[in-house]
């Protein structure tokens, strides 16, 4: 378990749980030095980073699942193997199910 001194220690010396110190103006001082005089910059690219990348990164995603797609359907033998494979997880799920203790 992390201590609290060593996650965080305000400027004043005074040592702050985790909680305390995740709060929104205690993050932002370690994110962007307050007076820098790019802050406002720095704040934009490190949204940018943390929030639309990952959203670059989904909508890629389902445009290369969309194009499998049609690679995939149109071969019986894969729709067959994949239904098998389905198949089999759903029974092993019920296995497990079954023999659980309540």
């Amino acid at each position: 378990m992390i201590k609290a001194s060593a996650v965080c220690r305000r400027p004043e010396g005074d040592v702050q749980g985790a909680s305390v110190c995740l709060g929104a103006p205690y993050l932002w001082e370690r994110l962007i030095a307050p007076q820098s005089p790019q802050g406002s910059r720095s704040a934009l690219v490190k949204h940018w980073r943390t929030s639309c990348l990952p959203f670059v990164v989904f909508v890629l995603y389902v445009g290369f699942a969309a194009s499998i797609r049609g690679h995939v359907t149109s071969r019986p033998v894969v729709l067959a193997w994949t239904r098998c494979a389905f198949a089999g997880a759903f029974v092993a799920l019920g296995a497990g199910l079954a023999i659980a203790e309540r």
